[in-house]
């Protein structure tokens, strides 16, 4: 761990490494409860015992996306007052661990005797679940970015996934064998046995940023309406043309890594035969590769900067799609893993490259509104995925793949022409 530098307020050099201390904590247990809960593979799964429907098996991953994304904009004017934006933080733990705790308690008892009850709780639970985490989500990001300074935001990002992702191979290890024939367990038991496990991560995630020591910093005292908050978002967005361009990049690389993504596990299991048990060894290879990559990505950004780590992540990124489909064409079900590993790579390039350059671009006062136009814009774009599985049953998994791919070709074409605040 690094120690403090100049750059930084004298709050945030005395209590810096204990801020980092805990944001490494917070990042392992979320860690252990995402792989638990993971969209694209575990709720993918629960639901398809739920129902048939491609679209409603697709839904997880975009209300996740859209949860986190949607709601910032609107708070933004709200948290750039506060002096402390650790409290908004606070409030919405507790409504993230009371919405997952109910949707763990209605997996255990409605699942066998009231389906249809269930899958109506879940996603209203899981909505709000996502939409606490989004409010909550533009305070721990701004906390971030007073907490640590521009050139090691990097390395920060990248120990958060490190320690989190080498716990989380546990967490892996435990979905392999939950949901395996050797545990015994069937429907619904075997998830709600996660679902417990994932509601102690995120309590113990919460709790631990709950503990940061936030430095003071200068703030917009303006109180403003949210039509005046979105005249401004979009001003900034106008003067600002590398902000512009970052927001474009960012939405054509949620559609390119999210439209398909969901449908990797459904296509495993309907084309090559995957069984439950399989979901685990794919976590298994995920975790892997994003464990592998984060140090990587790490020093590439402090080195280099945001713009060559999210150009190398869209050379990944378009190999995800294609190695599925080779690995369907030759009907090659250990060949999955390929892709797998590769999409573990490019997610654990997504803090460091794409959030760390909104972090570093922004003006501090201004940071929230900046966080919240991008992130608002892409809570809108992330609802594009779900029309995947009408992708899906209209045209096919391959037709699905192939559109996915073909977003990342202007994502790095667009990435190429912005300025790295750091490298020019």
């Amino acid at each position: 761990m690094h120690s403090a530098d100049e750059t930084l307020n004298p709050t945030a050099q005395k209590h810096y490494r204990r801020n980092f201390f805990l944001g490494v904590v917070n990042a392992a247990a979320f860690q252990v409860a995402e792989t638990m809960i993971d969209s694209s593979l575990v709720l993918t799964w629960f639901l398809s015992q739920l129902t048939s429907s491609n679209l409603l098996i697709g839904l997880p991953a975009p209300i996740r996306n859209a949860g986190w994304f949607l709601p910032q904009l609107l708070v933004s004017g709200y948290v750039q007052r506060q002096e402390r934006k650790l409290r908004l933080y606070q409030m919405f733990a507790v409504v993230r661990v009371v919405s997952f705790a109910l949707l763990t308690a209605a997996t255990w008892l409605w699942g066998v005797r009231h389906p249809q009850w269930l899958l109506a709780a879940f996603f209203i639970l899981l909505t709000i679940f996502s939409l606490s985490e989004g409010i909550s989500g533009i305070s721990f990001l701004d906390v971030v970015a007073k907490c640590i300074p521009a050139r090691r935001r990097g390395s920060y990002f990248a120990y958060r996934n490190l320690v989190g992702g080498i716990l989380a191979l546990g967490s892996s290890g435990a979905v392999r064998y939950i949901l395996g024939e050797s545990s015994g367990l069937t429907f619904p038991a075997n998830f709600g046995l996660l679902f417990v496990g994932a509601l102690v991560g995120i309590t113990i995630g919460v709790l631990a940023f709950s503990l940061v020591i936030e430095p003071l910093e200068p703030t917009n005292p303006q109180v403003v309406s949210l039509w005046q908050q979105l005249r401004r978002a979009w001003g900034f967005a106008r003067a600002d043309r590398n902000y512009a361009r970052l927001i474009v990049v960012r939405v054509a690389l949620l559609l390119a890594g999210g439209l398909a993504t969901p449908f990797y596990i459904v296509y495993a299991k309907n084309v090559l035969g995957a069984t439950a048990g399989s979901i685990g060894t794919f976590l298994l290879v995920l975790t892997l590769a994003a464990i592998g990559s984060n140090l990587f990505w790490g020093r590439l950004c402090d080195r280099c900067g945001n713009r060559v780590v999210i150009l190398l992540s869209c050379v990944i990124g378009i190999c995800v799609p294609l190695t599925v489909m080779l690995a369907g064409y030759m009907r090659s079900l250990p060949l999955l893993f390929l892709p797998v590993a590769l999409q573990g790579i490019y997610q654990s390039s997504i803090m460091v490259g794409q959030v760390n350059f909104v972090l570093e671009i922004a003006p501090p006062a201004e940071r929230p509104t900046y966080l919240g136009l991008i992130n608002t814009v892409l809570g809108v774009a992330t609802f594009t995925p779900a029309v995947g599985g009408l992708i899906v049953d209209l045209a096919g998994y391959h037709a699905l793949f192939l559109l996915a791919a073909f977003f990342f070709v202007p994502a790095f074409w667009l990435t190429w022409g912005l300025k790295d605040p750091r490298t020019g």
